[in-house]
């Protein structure tokens, strides 16, 4: 009498092989209906109907970018704005109009938001710092951050003039900052004060084509507590595949500092440029909580 073979083991490994075999033989359709989704805006989703419990199918309006697909006070699933906290990697690319920045524009000079970007001037033998600042409260528990700013000479690119640069800073006071700052012949300095004494680096070789307009400048400090300064050339306005760290400094001890502000800076701190400079701030970009 012949015996009837015993069930043969199924691993994990192999059951997933099947599942997948067997979707990947499916059309799109019958794959997104068999993830409980179909191509027309709706989901198959269990209603609680007391004793009358049924399977139905829901329309979905169509959600928009930064939503979530969650489920409603109601209990049926729908996309909604998320809430309860920053999501891991966000970034914040400023509207370039002004809002929420302030700052000192002494006589003779100009900061001027349109079109997305903002614009420094600075005639040429016109003493004084042209500063735009921006007061950020940081999610508690922060512990990393980062900032980076497309710029470009529109007046003035090639000046060696020390007083003529574009400065971004990270800071909450004189004694508590990091900052790196190109001059019109791309050549960056950084200069910080995690306080212990305010730094220097000193201008290093030419680094940025900076009359480009794809220039970006990058600070930025990481959960150990080092500062780094970065720069890169983009291209049509995206950030560099490419970053070139032009300074770091490991500082467990910066975990205190509390950053409050954004400062963007034009011209030298008591100083007059040779030349007339004009410097544009195409884009700024910034992060507590992930990568750019």
């Amino acid at each position: 009498m012949a015996t009837r073979p015993g069930p043969v083991p199924l691993t994990a490994a192999a059951l997933g092989a099947v599942l997948l075999a067997a979707l990947v033989a499916l059309s799109p359709s019958e794959r997104a209906q068999s993830l409980g989704l179909t191509q027309h805006g709706q989901t198959l989703t269990v209603q609680d109907a007391g004793a009358a419990d049924a399977v139905a199918v829901v329309a979905i309006n169509a959600g928009t970018p930064g939503q979530v697909y969650t489920i409603s006070d109601v209990g049926l699933p729908h996309w909604a704005a998320a809430s309860g906290g920053t999501s891991w990697g966000t970034t914040t690319v400023d509207p370039g109009d002004g809002t929420g920045w302030g700052g000192t524009v002494p006589a003779g000079m100009t900061a001027t938001w349109s079109g997305g970007a903002l614009a420094m001037s600075v005639p040429s033998g016109v003493t004084g710092t042209l500063r735009e600042d921006y007061p950020v409260t940081l999610p508690s528990g922060t512990t990393s951050w980062d900032i980076a700013v497309r710029i470009q000479a529109t007046t003035g690119s090639g000046t060696t003039s020390a007083a003529a640069g574009v400065y971004v800073v990270l800071g909450a006071a004189l004694s508590r900052y990091v900052g790196i700052n190109v001059r019109g012949d791309g050549q960056t300095d950084v200069s910080y004060n995690i306080g212990s004494g305010g730094t220097t680096t000193g201008y290093a070789a030419s680094t940025l084509t900076i009359g480009g307009g794809q220039s970006w400048l990058r600070l930025s400090r990481s959960t150990s507590g080092v500062w780094s300064a970065w720069v890169g050339e983009g291209s049509g306005g995206a950030l560099p595949t490419l970053w070139v760290r032009r300074w770091s400094l490991d500082n467990d001890s910066s975990a205190s500092l509390s950053v409050v502000s954004w400062h963007l800076l034009a011209a030298g701190v008591g100083g007059a440029p040779a030349v007339d400079w004009v410097a544009t701030v195409h884009t700024i970009r910034t992060t507590t909580a992930g990568s750019l």
